[in-house]
């Protein structure tokens, strides 16, 4: 990649505020579970007497278990965008659902309703994430009348690293659903022959400006090793599943419109270890105009900047004689 990366990098990597969903060694070795167990019929019983919360509280179970795991800014994102999508859903006001969600969170723990992880980033800053447990999604499921909506059960299995990346990716997302185009949350799954089922940390559907509908996937597009649990040929297979996932989707999810494939980056390394991976795909270089990248750090720069705002937090690639370009997207990304 030429200089041109150099900016984007940094934007990457700086983001304007400080980053919280970091992998470093400060992060990882922090990293900690917590969580408390309920019995299924102490659990029901503590959900039906409970007259203050019992929608309210769906809606923030809902909104963990869409995302898989989310930090408490991510869950305040996506509620607030759910209720500008219409209807008159029990979901708090902006100005109260800040101070709302702290307690609400905090009885949901307590009821085994949901799990959490706690780590320390650079400069001491504690960081809390959310996940469902199958109690919590059971109640969810019920009380909000969601059919079909899956649940990735095993979640919490996944290594340190990747679930910090996974909330990266799911900050942007709830970030992305307040867009003025979209349109609502999609479910989030995805079945192919070539992949079996895939999860995907958002999805969602909108409108372009000539009335042109988008399907928008978020992927977590961190691709580097991990040598303490893959071989080089394990790694291999597993990057080569990656890029299958997102071709799967590109090619095959959308039939009354576009596609597109948002990969979440952490940092520059990540970026151009995702850039380089895609142009050895040759189907993928057939959809290199259906490809962004973002992060957190972008995101984060884009809501400072106030021009353009969160349109402008993507950048594409492009490949010419083998050589990679990262650019920015002319006019942003149409499908906010």
């Amino acid at each position: 990649m030429g200089d041109k990366t150099l900016g984007i990098a940094s934007t990457l990597d700086d983001g304007g505020k400080l980053k919280k969903y970091v992998t470093g060694k400060m992060e990882l070795s922090s990293f900690r579970p917590r969580g408390k167990f309920v019995s299924p019929d102490e659990m029901l019983l503590s959900f039906a007497n409970d007259s203050v919360g019992m929608v309210s509280d769906a809606f923030i179970l809902y909104a963990v278990a869409w995302m898989g795991v989310a930090s408490k800014e991510a869950i305040q994102g996506f509620l607030e965008a759910k209720r500008g999508m219409g209807g008159d859903l029990l979901i708090s006001g902006r100005e109260s659902l800040d101070r709302f969600l702290m307690n609400r969170i905090h009885v949901l723990l307590e009821r085994g309703m949901l799990c959490a992880y706690k780590y320390v980033t650079r400069g001491n800053m504690p960081v809390q994430l959310y996940g469902i447990t199958d109690g919590g999604f059971d109640v969810m499921k019920q009380r909000l009348k969601t059919g079909k909506f899956a649940n990735n059960h095993m979640f919490f299995a996944k290594p340190a690293r990747e679930i910090i990346e996974w909330a990266a990716a799911t900050y942007v997302g709830s970030v992305l659903l307040g867009g003025d185009r979209v349109a609502c949350e999609l479910r989030r799954v995805f079945y192919s022959t070539l992949t079996g089922n895939l999860f995907f940390p958002f999805e969602f559907k909108s409108e372009g400006d000539n009335g042109n509908l988008f399907y928008v996937a978020g992927f977590n597009g961190n691709w580097a090793q991990y040598p303490e649990i893959q071989t080089k040929a394990d790694y291999d297979r597993w990057l080569k599943e990656q890029l299958e996932a997102v071709y799967s989707y590109l090619t095959k999810r959308a039939a009354d419109g576009t596609a597109i494939a948002c990969i979440v980056v952490e940092n520059g390394e990540s970026l151009r270890l995702a850039c380089n991976a895609i142009a050895g795909h040759e189907g993928l270089l057939t959809c290199l105009d259906r490809i962004v990248f973002t992060g957190e750090g972008m995101v984060r720069a884009a809501q400072e900047s106030g021009e353009g705002g969160i349109r402008n937090a993507f950048v594409r690639m492009e490949v010419n004689e083998k050589k990679i370009r990262i650019l920015s997207l002319d006019g942003g990304a149409s499908f906010i």
